[in-house]
């Protein structure tokens, strides 16, 4: 007979699955318009300056937008989430490498502006680190 599934590891892949939503619905974007917005303005200041002062480098400060897009790789981390904690849901004895994996993209995520993302991994993380979770996954794990 197989353990029963800890309701920590359920949750932990519900928790997943809504940061993933998250991201890839709100998240990536307003990020990505954010850093966009403010790197748009403080590049086209120093642009301005430069241009004035006569640097020819003053002209490459109009790309500065494209910071902007360091956003974005908040999009295949939301989708990763997803993934990982719908596999996870649908068969809990193999998602434990699957939820870890997840875990750490989520808690590195911040780089990219993922706070919703960071949170979740620090949840995450706390639910795997209980011991009845820890020893369901070890007994699950194929090695």
């Amino acid at each position: 007979m197989a353990p029963e599934v800890p309701q920590k590891v359920q949750i932990a892949a519900v928790v997943q699955i809504v940061s993933g939503v998250v991201n890839m619905l709100l998240m990536a974007l307003s990020v990505s318009t954010v850093l966009a917005g403010v790197a748009g303005v403080a590049g086209g200041l120093v642009g301005a300056l430069l241009s004035t002062l006569g640097c020819p480098l003053g002209c490459l400060f109009a790309f500065s937008w494209m910071c902007g897009l360091w956003g974005l790789a908040l999009l295949p981390i939301g989708i990763l989430e997803v993934i990982c904690g719908a596999a996870t849901l649908m068969d809990p004895d193999r998602g434990g490498p699957f939820l870890r994996a997840a875990m750490i993209t989520e808690l590195a995520s911040v780089i990219f502006g993922g706070i919703v993302s960071f949170g979740a991994g620090f949840v995450v993380m706390g639910l795997l680190r209980d011991p009845e979770v820890t020893a369901f996954l070890t007994a699950s794990d194929p090695e």
